[in-house]
């Protein structure tokens, strides 16, 4: 997102207006907060990010 955020010249309020979530859900997802629950919790982020949920109960790893 980061990468995405700084190719359009567009600083953290500006980009998450445009896709409709806060500045700080933002820093947070820049700060890879997805990879951390993916390799943590054996998450499917793709699914996640396309549909907003998990199609299964997922369990951390330990």
């Amino acid at each position: 997102m980061r990468t995405i955020r700084k190719t359009n010249n567009l600083n953290q309020i500006k980009f998450a207006n445009i896709i409709g979530i806060s500045q700080g859900t933002l820093s947070e997802l820049e700060q890879d907060i997805l990879i951390a629950v993916k390799e943590n919790f054996n998450s499917h982020i793709e699914w996640w990010l396309i549909f907003g949920d998990t199609p299964v109960a997922i369990e951390p790893t330990q």
